[in-house]
C-alpha cells in the first residue's frame, strides 16, 4: 500500500510535508536602507511565540524588535528604527520555537 499526495493546493501540500509555523519572510524594504527605518514582513501558518533579532556582520545582536511576542496566524509587518546603526550588512532572524528564518539587508548612509 502506498499513499500518494495528489492535492494541488500549495498550503495543504506544505502542511502535509511538515511545513514550519513560519511560512515566509519577505526581503526587508527598502534595501539598501538610506533612511532611519526598515520594514520586515512575514507570514505564519499557526499561532506562535515569535522573536525577531537584527545582527551585525560579526553576529552581535544590535536590535530586537520582537521578543517572545504571541501572534496569531496571518501576515504581519514590523517597522524597525535603524537610525543608530552604521552603514554595513545586517542579518535579521525571525524565530518561532526551533524554526529560524534569516535574510540580509544593507544600510548605506
Amino acid at each position: 500500500f502506498a499513499d500518494q499526495l495528489l492535492c494541488g493546493d500549495k498550503t495543504m501540500r506544505a502542511v502535509m510535508n511538515g511545513a514550519t509555523e513560519i511560512d515566509l519572510i519577505h526581503p526587508a524594504t527598502p534595501d539598501p536602507v538610506t533612511g532611519n527605518a526598515i520594514k520586515i514582513s512575514y507570514a505564519n501558518r499557526l499561532e506562535g511565540i515569535l522573536s525577531l533579532g537584527i545582527y551585525d556582520i560579526l553576529g552581535n545582536e544590535v536590535a530586537r524588535p520582537l521578543d517572545g511576542v504571541a501572534q496569531g496566524a496571518g501576515s504581519w509587518q514590523v517597522v524597525c528604527d535603524v537610525s543608530h546603526l552604521p552603514s554595513g550588512q545586517y542579518t535579521y532572524r525571525l524565530s518561532e520555537g526551533r524554526t529560524v528564518i534569516s535574510k540580509q539587508f544593507v544600510i548605506q548612509r
